[in-house]
């Protein structure tokens, strides 16, 4: 690996506005939210990733209000859960994972978890959307902020319905003894990440070297902010939650 590593700068990216004869830049065409999102998720792949980028409507407020969008979209989704949560963790299954006296504090925990979700879901975006375009200008990356952060939203998006509504499904099926859906959960993950991948690669314009560097820079980063959040927590609120925890009766509607 060359010296230069660090501070490497390929070629301009090219802008994928196709040129007409004459020499002038035809303008790309304006993509409607559906057609954004519908292209993002059903065909993956660098060009795609850079004709969202490259829409003339790209914009970071744009992928944040997708973000927030979504996030909201699946709130009634996530109160359907919670609703099916204490028939969920009746099954006997579950049951060995938790004993009956944790599952009073489960539903507490998840009852507070989907409104901070809400409220942190764009703050979180931007973070992680912050760290990656900073990581990837260290491996040379010429792309913008912005692009990037609208190519993620794209994909991003949509995945969250889904996931949220399959999860729903994967839910109510395991209420009921039906098959189990919990790994469809995991491969909406995986093929989250991959097309997060390609449009990092694709919108900074890097070899998948440098692009799984940045993503590596991101997961140090991320996995130390959430430990040193973890601690001062812990800190601040660890006795309160402990006396909390002690103090809870066991909850009688989960008999063994």
């Amino acid at each position: 690996m060359s010296s230069d590593f660090d501070f490497y700068e390929p070629e301009p990216p090219s802008s994928g506005t196709p040129i007409v004869p004459g020499g002038k830049p035809k303008p790309a065409e304006t993509l409607s939210w559906y057609e954004t999102w519908r292209m993002a998720i059903l065909r993956p792949g660098e060009e795609t990733a850079r004709r969202i980028a490259n829409d003339p409507n790209a914009s970071a407020r744009t992928a944040y209000l997708w973000v927030l969008a979504s996030t909201i979209f699946t709130l009634p989704v996530s109160l359907l859960q919670l609703s099916l949560l204490p028939e969920a963790l009746n099954q006997p299954e579950i049951r060995e994972l938790f004993p009956a006296e944790m599952t009073g504090q489960i539903l507490t925990i998840s009852m507070w978890a989907i409104p901070i979700g809400v409220l942190l879901s764009v703050p979180l975006f931007m973070l992680s959307m912050t760290i990656t375009h900073w990581a990837s200008r260290q491996f040379g990356g010429m792309g913008s902020y912005e692009r990037l952060a609208y190519a993620n939203a794209a994909f991003s998006a949509p995945l969250q319905i889904v996931a949220a509504v399959i999860g729903l499904v994967a839910l109510f099926l395991t209420t009921s003894g039906g098959i189990d859906l919990s790994q469809i959960g995991t491969l909406i993950g995986l093929y989250s990440f991959v097309l997060y991948a390609i449009s990092i690669k694709a919108i900074h314009e890097l070899t998948w070297g440098r692009t799984i560097g940045s993503i590596l820079i991101l997961m140090v980063i991320m996995v130390a902010l959430t430990f040193m959040v973890f601690c001062a927590f812990a800190a601040l609120f660890g006795p309160q939650l402990q006396e909390w925890a002690q103090s809870m009766p066991s909850n009688s509607a989960f008999p063994r």
